[in-house]
């Protein structure tokens, strides 16, 4: 009895050591995955407050990703606006340098105007400029002209697209007090829309803008 005791006492004792080897191999792994997470934070706002493109850090597979989420974005919106699908649009715009935003090749839907996707827009400029400068999203409407979302002579290389109505702008950014690290946009040619309208194109973007940190951070 006393043998079988001891065998029991030998046997949680073991089972103790191997709990508590697989509890700290845990506690290493997510500390390592955690100190992954906070490099590439810190790589992707290096980038971005130097004004340097943050896609140099993306591989061919996460810009896939990342096309598939504003398809998938637009036809979202385009179904809560009831609005035809291909009147929606969505792109990225990143920092290129000396103050200015671009759109991130390759990281459009339903962009078919040549010279719109070579416009580069000054920070705090337009709709764009305003969300990445502010840190907060925007919404604007076209009237008669853009508002405080005007872009005057504040952009360069393009036009922006004459049948464009109305923009909702969303900054990139890892946390509420974090630098943008760019802007995502949903739009829409033809079809005009009032802000109240488009509160719910704008918690669409909000909830993709999130799923998009998500697959930047991801490595």
């Amino acid at each position: 009895m006393n043998g079988v005791v001891t065998l029991l006492s030998v046997g949680l004792a073991l089972v103790g050591v191997v709990v508590s080897i697989l509890a700290a191999t845990v506690v290493i792994s997510q500390r390592r995955r955690l100190g992954r997470l906070e490099q590439r934070r810190k790589a992707l706002e290096h980038l971005a407050t130097r004004r340097h493109p943050i896609t140099g850090l993306l591989t061919p597979e996460q810009q896939e990703v990342i096309l598939e989420a504003l398809r998938t974005m637009v036809a979202d919106a385009a179904e809560r606006l009831n609005l035809p699908a291909d009147h929606v649009r969505a792109n990225i715009f990143i920092p290129v340098g000396n103050g200015y935003l671009g759109i991130a090749p390759g990281l459009t839907v339903n962009m078919q105007n040549p010279s719109e996707l070579k416009i580069e827009i000054e920070e705090g400029w337009g709709s764009t400029g305003r969300a990445f400068a502010s840190g907060q999203p925007t919404i604007s409407v076209r009237g008669n002209d853009w508002g405080a979302s005007e872009l005057g002579q504040h952009y360069r290389g393009g036009e922006p697209d004459p049948d464009l109505k109305w923009i909702v702008s969303v900054p990139i950014k890892i946390g509420p007090n974090r630098p943008s690290l760019g802007v995502l946009n949903v739009d829409a040619l033809h079809e005009s829309k009032s802000p109240d309208e488009l509160e719910p194109a704008l918690q669409v973007a909000i909830q993709w803008s999130q799923i998009i940190i998500y697959i930047l951070l991801s490595v």
